[in-house]
């Protein structure tokens, strides 16, 4: 009997072995190997023949614990799944970090060092010696240039590298630029005063001023400016006109005073800045009807530029207020072909004959535009003949801004301020602009902007004050890691005597003095805390940093002054979108406005300084 039993259960056993390694070695899910042996075990036991009733009581009994023993094992796999989905969704965020690292090494890489491919390498090469190689192979051969163009702010520098051999490879020219401003500006003095006038000026390198209204008790101190000698004004019958020439100081030893003999023009030089000296001359001749004006000037004029030209070869540039109506006439005079052959002159030297060629060089409309609504007049027709007999030409009209527009350089639609040049110097102005009426700057005039190429960087203007001592400002900065640190110092004691005096306040009776105190040591037990975590940082604001202009405003520029200026920035931007007669005529009573009340507020202090300077200072 218990041989039969044995015998029963023993083939089960071995049968269910046997099903077991068979599924091990199949690619079954689990779920399917479960079920698989289930229903082995049940066909198995099925045959219940020859079995003893315990036998079949054990097989029950397997039978019975099959399900159980799948739900047990199928919890233990979920609970050994979740844990390895654990560690691979931390191993996949690892492997993200490594790649986002490596991408980071990679830009650095890309931007920092030489990536060089396809050179092998061998063992104990030097690979210092192997670069020196490779850059110097890359450098032999005949000489190269290439130009480079570094952008600022405010301008283009264009470099030209030269690459001769391997040993010197240098920068060989470095352009920059020498901003000139012409302005009638209808009187310096009062203008001087005024924080727009002084802010527009401070861009620009030269300052020609005419009709300033200087005599010998103005002084007028542009900081950052040289104020060059000016005009003997002892036989002067009248204080309108006069010419006042201000150079940056980081220039000024490059200008040199040629002639200030005349009322009517300012001689001076400018050398070693540009390719070939430079003569500026400022020009002021009164208006044609007024008592003071007369053709002759311009005679005068002719004259002492010949005089200084005939022994120095300068280029000539001469700006300002000539009061001529030019429109498009010619300018110059192009010799005939047939006087040429009759002369026998050869090819090459007609090119220097007729110097109108060098703006055909470059691409500079002989023509001149124009938007002068007057007709020529007798000034117009001299100021021409002028140009024909120093062989130079009118610039406005011709280049940059205002090439083919010829802009009006007046409020009343007039063209009478002019820049003229020898025909050579075309090719280092590198911007002319006619800039847009402000009356702020002049009562009827527009700027007139030039800018040259030079050969030397010229340092940025910077006129207004600075403000070295300015305090430091702290500011809180929060820090995710000291988080912890900021809470450990959080005083407790400070924040319970901070809650029982809240708690202790009669709401009835509360001012302004105990709120302040309150919100007094609320902030004072943060401060305390967010300094030792090192969450209060030092920052300088950027109006005193070195290099960086203050805008600080004068004493006088007080609230009133300040809206007055609003109403009329607000006025001059309407007018410069729209150009209509009625937002020109408000820009004008808006700047008048601006204007009486800085005079009402200025006048007091300069009064001030004269008679109590104790008190001023």
């Amino acid at each position: 009997m218990a041989a039969a039993k044995k015998n029963g259960f023993d083939i089960i056993l071995s049968s269910f072995k046997s099903k077991c390694s068979d599924l091990l070695e199949s690619d079954s899910t689990f779920h399917e190997s479960i079920t698989a042996v289930n229903e082995h075990l049940q066909t198995e036991s099925a045959e219940t023949t020859g079995m003893t009733g315990e036998d079949k009581v054990a097989v029950k009994v397997i039978t019975l614990m099959l399900p159980a023993l799948e739900v047990l094992i199928t919890s233990k796999q979920d609970d050994r799944l979740n844990k390895h989905d654990v560690a691979i969704n931390k191993l996949q965020a690892q492997v993200r970090n490594v790649l986002y690292e490596n991408d980071s090494l990679n830009q650095y890489s890309r931007r920092e060092n030489v990536r060089i491919s396809n050179v092998p390498e061998a063992d104990g090469e030097d690979l210092t010696n192997i670069l020196i190689e490779i850059a110097g192979s890359g450098c032999e051969g005949s000489q190269k240039e290439r130009s480079v163009e570094i952008n600022s702010k405010s301008e283009n520098l264009p470099i030209f590298i030269s690459e001769s051999d391997r040993q010197n490879c240098e920068i060989q020219n470095v352009k920059g630029q020498l901003k000139v401003l012409s302005l009638n500006v209808c009187g310096l003095v009062s203008k001087s005063k005024i924080p727009d006038f002084v802010e527009f000026i401070s861009s620009y390198d030269i300052l020609c001023f005419t009709e300033s209204k200087f005599d010998a008790y103005d002084d007028v101190h542009l900081s950052g400016y040289e104020l060059l000698p000016p005009i003997i004004r002892e036989k002067c019958r009248h204080k309108s006109g006069g010419i006042a020439v201000f150079v940056k100081s980081s220039i000024y030893k490059y200008v040199k005073v040629i002639d200030i003999s005349s009322q009517c023009i300012y001689l001076f030089s400018i050398v070693n800045l540009l390719p070939s000296d430079l003569l500026f001359g400022i020009v002021y001749i009164p208006p044609e009807n007024s008592v003071y004006g007369s053709v002759d000037i311009f005679d005068e004029i002719l004259e002492k530029i010949i005089d200084i030209t005939v022994n120095k070869n300068y280029q000539v540039c001469l700006l300002g207020d000539f009061n001529a109506h030019t429109g498009t006439h010619d300018d110059f005079i192009i010799v005939n072909d047939t006087i040429l052959d009759s002369l026998l002159i050869d090819e090459n030297s007609r090119k220097y004959m007729n110097s109108i060629n060098a703006l055909y060089e470059l691409g500079i409309p002989i023509k001149r535009s124009s938007k002068d609504i007057s007709n020529i007049n007798n000034y117009g027709h001299k100021l021409l003949e002028f140009c024909k007999n120093l062989d130079l030409y009118i610039v406005n009209g011709r280049i940059s801004n205002d090439q083919l527009v010829g802009a009006v350089t007046t409020s009343k639609n007039t063209l009478i301020d002019y820049a003229i040049v020898s025909p050579m110097l075309f090719k280092c102005i590198s911007y002319f602009n006619i800039e847009n009426f402000d009356p702020i700057l002049s009562d009827i005039h527009c700027p007139v902007v030039i800018h040259f190429d030079t050969s030397v960087i010229l340092e940025s203007v910077d006129t207004l004050s600075h403000d070295d001592n300015s305090n430091v400002v702290y500011k809180p900065k929060w820090k995710n890691n000291n988080a912890n640190v900021f809470l450990e110092n959080l005083n407790d004691e400070n924040i319970h005597d901070l809650v029982e005096k809240l708690e202790n306040l009669d709401v009835n009776n509360i001012n302004v003095e105990t709120v302040n105190n309150v919100i007094l040591n609320c902030n004072s037990i943060i401060k305390n805390a967010a300094d030792k975590a090192d969450m209060i940082v030092e920052f300088k604001p950027k109006n005193s940093r070195p290099g960086v202009r203050s805008k600080k405003c004068k004493p006088y520029f007080n609230q009133d002054c300040y809206l007055k200026r609003k109403a009329y920035r607000k006025c001059k931007n309407l007018h410069w979108r729209l150009q209509r007669a009625e937002t020109k005529e408000n820009l004008i009573a808006s700047s008048r406005e601006y204007k009486r009340t800085l005079k009402v507020h200025v006048d007091p202090m300069a009064k001030m300084a004269v008679f109590s300077p104790q008190n001023f200072l």
